[in-house]
Parts: structure tokens; C-alpha cells; sequence
């Protein structure tokens, strides 16, 4: 028996067993990356659509996803790659995957689509290799943020910028994404500490959309550690396991709400002429 350390499920693996995320292995004794560089999705996209609105806006990123995930969240739009493993990927080496970066003449790589710290083992080898050639290209993740703090400050030394998700409450966490938030929260904390980009995914669950109180405890929280860190209130799109939904309109109070304490607060997954307000950075430009 191996107790895994890369997430807080300290998954217990017997040998040839496989952790929670679907992509650790216990191989005699020792805890393996299994399906190392299968890439699920791998295209050119703006990085605003991660989203991240105040690093290097109006640039192209690689947005790289594989398979797997520590949670089971019920809305996932990427179910089928994240609570399964693909029946197609495509192998790509961690230099191949630079190269792919550089022919691209993007400015940097997105781990996003799944969660990406349960490969930190891979992008830690593509770090490796962008700082070996000198390059300025940029190692973006968009990650749920349930690691352990060893796992992420290793990340962050190859890491120029995170956004990470906020879903939701404590009951929210275990009954919706099979998680806890104690982690995430202290992962925000510790990246907010740091000299390192961070912005914030705050979705909104049909759940919690009512609840104020949550979410000024929520803003009253990220206040504390700055109030320049952005947040993006997501709508919570009915997928998956999740049937239940509300309008995007009931976003609005949310964001006047945050607005109250926090500087750069967007609704950046609703569409349409009435949203673009929402979505204005301090240039003026509707995202």
C-alpha cells in the first residue's frame, strides 16, 4: 500500500491500483504518471477565453488539456475527458510540445480542459525545458486548486500565471464536486503570497446563486488577500449531471456586490450586448 501526496485524497493505493484522478498508479511501490503527454485537446485560442483578462490580453495561447481529474463536479463541461480517459489522444513529448509552441508563435502554453496539476510531473519537464532555451514563453494553468502545497510550490516555479476556481461552499464541495474547499482556499492563499500571477474563477452554482451572505463572506475573504486579484463570475451551464439552472441575469447582484470591495470583477461567460458591461476592463474594451 502507497499513499499518494499529490492531492489532498492522499488516495491509498495497493499495487497496480489507480488513484481517484485516473492517471497515478501505484507501480511497484512507487506512485507513476500513467498516460504521460496523451493530450485529449490541444488548439490555438485567445487567452481571455480561459479565462484571463489581465495577462498578456489580446494574445494567443496553447491550450493543452490531457485526461483526468481529483474532482467529479456534476455541471463538468469536460466529462469526457476528465472523469474518463479518452479513446483518442495524441502523445506529444514535453519538447515536442515546445516545439508545437514555438511554431505556433504563441505566447505560451495553457494547461486548462482537465485538471492539470495531476500531470505537474510532465509540466514541470515543459518548464524545464522553456527556462533551458531562454524563451519568454508563458506556462499558464487553469486548475481547481485542490493540491498540496508541496506539489504547488514546485509548480509555481515554472508557473508565470494561475487562475483558479472557486466553486461554490463546504457543502458544495463535497456534495457537488467531491471535494473540500479548505484546500483551495489555502492554495489561493499561498499563490496570492507569492510573486506570481493569479486570477480567480468564481462559479456560480444554482446552489449557492442566492445565497449573499456566501458570497460577501466570499468577497469580503479575497479582499483581504487584494483587492486588485480579478474574479470572473461564471454561470453555471445545466450539463452533465447537473440539470438544475437559473438566469444569468441573477449574476448581476453578485457582481455589484463584489464590486463594492473588489476592482476587477467580470461576468465572463455570458454573452450578448447586455453583458458586455460586465465584461469591460479598465481600458475601456467590452472582453
Amino acid at each position: 500500500m502507497v499513499t499518494c501526496q499529490i492531492c489532498p485524497h492522499y488516495c491509498q493505493l495497493t499495487q497496480g491500483e489507480v488513484g481517484k484522478c485516473l492517471v497515478h498508479k501505484n507501480i511497484d511501490g512507487h506512485i507513476e504518471l500513467i498516460f504521460k503527454g496523451q493530450c485529449s485537446i490541444i488548439s490555438v485560442e485567445p487567452i481571455e477565453k480561459r479565462p484571463f483578462f489581465h495577462f498578456f490580453p489580446g494574445n494567443k495561447f496553447l491550450s493543452v488539456g490531457f485526461c483526468g481529474c481529483n474532482f467529479s463536479c456534476k455541471y463538468c463541461q469536460t466529462f469526457k475527458i476528465s472523469q474518463s480517459i479518452a479513446s483518442k489522444t495524441t502523445f506529444y513529448s514535453p519538447n515536442q510540445l515546445v516545439e508545437l509552441a514555438i511554431e505556433k508563435s504563441v505566447r505560451g502554453i495553457v494547461f486548462t480542459f482537465n485538471e492539470p496539476t495531476i500531470h505537474y510531473e510532465y509540466i514541470m519537464e515543459v518548464g524545464s525545458i522553456i527556462q533551458s532555451l531562454n524563451s519568454d514563453l508563458q506556462i499558464v494553468l487553469k486548475t481547481n486548486g485542490f493540491v498540496n502545497n508541496h506539489i504547488l510550490n514546485d509548480l509555481d516555479i515554472v508557473v508565470d500565471a494561475w487562475n483558479v476556481d472557486i466553486k461554490g461552499g463546504m457543502q458544495e464541495y463535497k456534495t457537488v464536486c467531491g471535494g473540500e474547499i479548505s484546500p483551495v482556499l489555502s492554495s489561493i492563499e499561498t499563490l496570492a503570497s507569492k510573486n506570481t500571477h493569479l486570477e480567480i474563477s468564481y462559479l456560480v452554482l444554482p446552489q449557492t446563486v442566492d445565497n449573499m451572505e456566501h458570497h460577501s463572506t466570499m468577497r469580503d475573504w479575497l479582499f483581504g488577500l487584494s483587492p486588485n486579484i480579478p474574479v470572473h463570475l461564471l454561470f453555471c451551464y445545466p450539463i452533465y449531471r447537473m440539470k438544475e439552472s437559473y438566469s444569468p441575469h441573477d449574476l448581476k447582484p453578485i457582481w455589484f456586490l463584489f464590486r463594492e470591495k473588489l476592482n476587477n470583477v467580470y461576468i465572463s461567460n455570458v454573452f450578448g450586448s447586455e453583458f458586455a458591461e460586465f465584461r469591460r476592463i479598465k481600458t475601456g474594451i467590452a472582453v
